[in-house]
Formats: structure tokens, sequence, C-alpha cells
């Protein structure tokens, strides 16, 4: 099997089939499998999954009892896939013609382990905008250079079968945000050469009714523990360089403190759990102790959340909060 398409369902029955019938219509010279997995939605996700099975034979589907969440569901997937490249596509989003026939081509001819591409993004009034995240094609085997192409999703790469097996990002339970970092960060130390597109063969669908955009502030911080965990476990693991360590803090500093600030001052209430996710960021300090005592000083004092908030993530996106925590009074 040349390639395998793994695709997590979880009440997704109005766009499912848009999904697939992107891929199934692929003119692809090689052979390719779809494991859409099924996380026991509540909806008629699984019924129209078995229906589209009877037409096209291509469609494996996985059925979990349990609600296990994206992590698993994605590892699912890929332990019951048979392809030499794997590649995930979300149950909203959709491929565009030549996707497949192309993407499979160059990660074959450049000889890489990884080939990230471009995508465009849609919202629900149709208003397409691309998502440029690769300026420039290349390839190369140092990891920092191409770093800020792994902090967002999983889905617009496509990976060599050789370096998915016995991940830790595959073990992270009860996880259904900012998961997809675990993945592309492990996926990127395992690679030896990473090669970038700049075409666009991918549409990330904003769907505002998905776990990604209606998941609570709390719950998001409590998702961060889980993810800081299994974080400090694949930096142990694969020992990269300090700053490779470094940027990746950064990140996940700015992603947790976007979300503190909002739980603060729209939702009017401190994080419940203060101290758990403090315990998991103290981990990290051997790395970072600075970005460790910005965060503790941010969780304690409203007004250290305010300035760091304008320091860390910058002025528009501090005064966005502000605005609409005036606006809701």
């Amino acid at each position: 099997m040349d390639l395998s398409i793994i695709i997590p369902v979880y009440n997704n029955e109005k766009y499912v089939v848009r999904c697939l019938d992107s891929i199934f219509s692929q003119e692809f010279k090689g052979t390719f499998e779809v494991i859409a997995v099924d996380d026991a939605s509540k909806d008629n996700s699984l019924e129209v999954l078995k229906a589209y099975r009877n037409k096209e034979a291509r469609l494996k589907i996985i059925e979990h009892k349990t609600n296990r969440k994206q992590s698993i569901t994605r590892a699912s997937g890929m332990n019951a896939s048979s392809g030499d490249y794997i590649m995930h596509v979300d149950s909203d989003d959709w491929l565009l013609p030549g996707a497949l026939e192309n993407l499979h081509s160059k990660i074959r001819k450049t000889k890489s382990d990884i080939l990230v591409f471009n995508v465009i993004r849609v919202n629900e009034s149709g208003k397409r905008i691309p998502v440029k995240l690769v300026r420039k094609e290349s390839c190369t085997s140092d990891k920092i250079m191409v770093q800020n192409l792994f902090y967002g999703s999983s889905c617009n790469k496509i990976v060599s079968r050789s370096i998915i097996d016995n991940l830790i990002s595959a073990s992270t339970k009860d996880a259904n945000t900012t998961e997809d970092l675990l993945y592309t960060i492990e996926i990127l130390l395992k690679s030896d050469r990473i090669c970038t597109s700049r075409d666009i063969y991918y549409v990330y669908y904003v769907n505002t009714e998905s776990t990604t955009w209606t998941v609570k502030p709390d719950d998001y911080l409590d998702n961060q523990c889980i993810v800081l965990s299994q974080l400090y476990k694949i930096i142990k693991q694969f020992n990269p360089e300090k700053l490779f360590v470094s940027n990746v803090l950064k990140y996940v500093e700015k992603v947790i403190l976007l979300q503190t600030l909002t739980l603060s001052l729209i939702h009017k209430t401190a994080y419940y759990n203060t101290s758990h996710l403090k315990k998991k960021l103290e981990q990290f300090q051997e790395f970072d102790s600075a970005m460790f005592r910005k965060l503790n000083g941010s969780f304690d004092n409203k007004t250290l959340l305010i300035i760091n908030s304008f320091w860390i993530l910058g002025i528009r996106k501090t005064l966005s909060v502000l605005i609409r925590s005036l606006m809701i009074g």
C-alpha cells in the first residue's frame, strides 16, 4: 500500500461525506486506503461511514466504543494502517484535486521523512484565505530551521511510515486540544530529512461547532496539563538542542497565557486548578526558569497577567481579549 489516510471522526455527520468524496475522487496512480476512526460519535456519523463503505471498499472503519479523544483516535488509525506514507485528514476538511498524486510523488522524489505543504482556510460563509506557512521550498536536516512549521496541525504533512512507530504522543489520553503539537514535534525529532512545498493541497474548514472552537478555557488548560506531561517525556527521550526546546516552550507559554487571560478577564474566574498546572510546568524549569516564573506570576496576579500578556502575546491579541471583556461587562 502506497498511502494510508487517517480520518478521526466525532459527531461530524454533516461534513464527513464531503471529506471522503474529496479523497476517493482523487486521480492517483498508486494504491491508497482510508481509515476512518469513529470515536464513539453520538450522532449518525458511524451510520454515514458504513453506508459509504458499501460503495467504496478502500474505506476501512474502526469503531471506538467509548470516546478516547484525538490522540488515541489518530493512533488507532495509524496502528491499523499499511501504507508506506501516512496522512491525517480531519473529517470536516477536504483535499484539493491532485493532492495525493503530487504529494506522494514529491515525498518519494525528495526521499524525505516528512513533506510539509500549505493549506487554505475556508469559513462557514465560504470565504477562502490561503495560509502560507511555507514561504520557500527546501529540504533540510536542520530541525530548528523548520520548527515553526510544526506547531500547528498534523494535517499539512505527509509522513514516512519509518518514523511513526512507538510514538510517545500516540499514548496521550484525554487530550482534545494542542495534542497535534505532541505528534508533530515528535515526528520532527525522529526525522532525518524534512522537505517543504509552497503548493496548497488541503482545505481547513473553520467549523465553529468543532471541539477546537467550543472548548472552554478551563478545560483547555486542563488539557495543557496532559500535553505538558507528554511533551516532557518527548524532550527527555530525544534530548534536542537547547534552542529547539526553548522555541517549543515559547509556543506553549503563549498558548497557556492566552487561555489564562481569557479565563480571568472574560469568564471572571481564576483557574480552579492552578497548582496542578504549576506542577506540570515545574518540570520545565531546567530548560527555561524565566518562563516558569512569568507564568507563575501571571496565575497569581491579574496585573502581572495583563503586563506579561502585552509582552509575550503582543498588543493586538491582548487588546482583543481586554476589549471583549469590557463589552461583556
